[in-house]
């Protein structure tokens, strides 16, 4: 390799590196709900997603727990595809966490934060515990069939699912989750 190549890809490294902290510093700033999308409430497919290992099936040579939409019902659901190496996932995940903490009970709120790693569980669990969250359930999409069953295109994607079990609405990007207009619009949901 030569030096103009080395040149090259430090001069590409730079640039990411500062385009990552300027999304950062864009994504705590803007208006947060402005890539929201309000649906006619629609039906959810019909495909499983997994949990923390169980006893109830076995996936990919190790052993989850099968879980479906139905299991939820009663419930406003915040179903949020993300992953580990998305830098805007990463950002939004801890006020993710807070919101569950703070709404679950009294709205009757379930955040389900499914990961599209493909590594598996333990990346997810090393993410939780590194970061400190608490509050969330590990889920995985295996395949990711529900990420394309929802037909996501671009992460982290946050779907709002109503008590009766139908989607009403969708935001794609990272979100503060803790910003006082975000919470006043999922409560306007309910």
């Amino acid at each position: 390799m030569n030096i103009l190549n080395l040149f090259k890809i430090f001069f590409l490294l730079i640039v990411l590196t500062f385009s990552f902290s300027a999304y950062a510093k864009v994504v705590r700033k803007s208006d947060p709900l402005k890539h929201l999308k309000i649906y006619q409430p629609a039906r959810l497919p019909d495909v499983p997603f997994w949990g923390k290992p169980g006893d109830e099936d076995t996936a990919g040579g190790e052993e989850y727990s099968r879980h479906k939409f139905e299991d939820f019902r009663g419930k406003f659901v915040i179903l949020n595809f993300w992953a580990t190496w998305c830098t805007p996932c990463r950002l939004e995940m801890p006020s993710l966490s807070v919101l569950q903490k703070e709404m679950s009970e009294e709205y009757e709120i379930q955040v389900i934060a499914v990961s599209e790693d493909f590594t598996g569980m333990p990346t997810v669990e090393a993410f939780y515990k590194d970061t400190g969250i608490e509050n969330l359930d590990d889920y995985i999409d295996l395949n990711n069939s529900l990420m394309g069953a929802f037909k996501i295109t671009s992460l982290p994607t946050t779907v709002f699912i109503d008590k009766s079990g139908k989607e009403v609405g969708r935001v794609q990007g990272a979100v503060n989750w803790s910003a006082k207009e975000v919470r006043s619009f999922i409560k306007s949901l309910l």
